[in-house]
């Protein structure tokens, strides 16, 4: 699983790699900038299975409709700040300043809630301690 949050022109991602309950000994980059097309400049993460997460990222990349991924959520950051959570299907706007999906999300979202100062990768650290499905290194791309 994973924990990916985003505030105030940085998206942060783990970067533990699962496999049913077990934890693999390789890193996974799970967050992105989109060098280019429709949504260049743009930050990108997703959590879920990998096949999904590239699948996801390429319909980003080339700016057409995202399969259908019953496993996975996406986060998406436009370079105005404009925040869109995918979940399965469609993306969805958030009427929020900082977001958090995965399945350390919870723990990320109350860090983000409760410290104004406290940075996308601040939350998805404190995560990493919390939640057994997420893990160090923390990898940041920013607006």
């Amino acid at each position: 699983m994973t924990t990916i949050a985003y505030r105030n022109g940085m998206m942060a991602g783990d970067s533990r790699i699962t496999e049913g309950d077990s934890i693999l000994p390789d890193v996974s980059r799970k967050v992105f900038k989109i060098r280019g097309g429709k949504y260049r400049g743009a930050l990108f993460g997703a959590s879920g299975d990998s096949e999904g997460t590239m699948l996801l990222l390429n319909s980003v990349r080339h700016g057409v409709q995202p399969p259908r991924l019953k496993n996975n959520n996406g986060l998406l950051v436009l370079p105005n700040a404009t925040i869109y959570m995918f979940g399965g299907s469609v993306w969805e706007i958030v009427k929020a300043p900082s977001a958090a999906i995965g399945n350390g999300a919870d723990f990320a979202r109350a860090v983000l809630a409760y410290d104004p100062e406290a940075t996308a990768a601040d939350a998805v650290r404190l995560a990493c301690k919390l939640d057994v499905f997420s893990g160090l290194p923390i990898h940041t791309v920013c607006l």
